[in-house]
């Protein structure tokens, strides 16, 4: 999905705290926050050089990483620049965590972290998001550019 840089501030759901990728604890967290999402339909297995520091290529100053109360990993979203655009893998989020507004938490947390930097556009990957996610892009003013549909067996 694209569309204009939302400038709306994150709404972080109570329990749950966002820092810079830059600042996670460990590279396990990282990785551990970014397989959140492999069970969601049109995601493969993230490899375990997904814990290296801005993996491919993306900013881990820009990106974000959930923490719940406990300090275990709750979710993810990298970034990367292209130009005027800001470029956001798919948020991932914890299955218990689903529907409680992190993932647009994420989404929103990056596009601030971007806020001064002449971006003027986004675009979020959406594969495997479902049809309230979208809805919810969608009210950000974000709109579907490209849509592969993903075939099940």
């Amino acid at each position: 999905m694209t569309g204009p840089l939302p400038t709306q501030l994150p709404d972080v759901p109570e329990g749950l705290s966002l820092v810079p990728l830059s600042e996670a604890r460990s590279s396990q967290d990282r990785l551990a926050a970014q397989r959140l999402y492999s069970d969601r339909i049109g995601h493969s297995h993230v490899p375990d050089e997904a814990a290296q520091p801005d993996f491919l290529g993306s900013d881990d100053t820009l990106g974000r990483l959930a923490y719940d109360a406990f300090g275990d990993p709750a979710g993810l979203c990298r970034a990367w620049l292209e130009g005027d655009k800001l470029a956001l893998g798919t948020p991932s989020v914890r299955p218990d965590l689903r529907g409680t507004g992190l993932r647009q938490a994420l989404f929103l947390a990056v596009c601030q972290a971007v806020q001064g930097l002449g971006i003027t556009q986004v675009e979020v990957d959406a594969w495997g998001d479902t049809e309230a996610e979208r809805a919810e892009d969608a009210r950000l003013g974000l709109i579907v550019e490209l849509e592969t549909p993903i075939l099940m067996a």
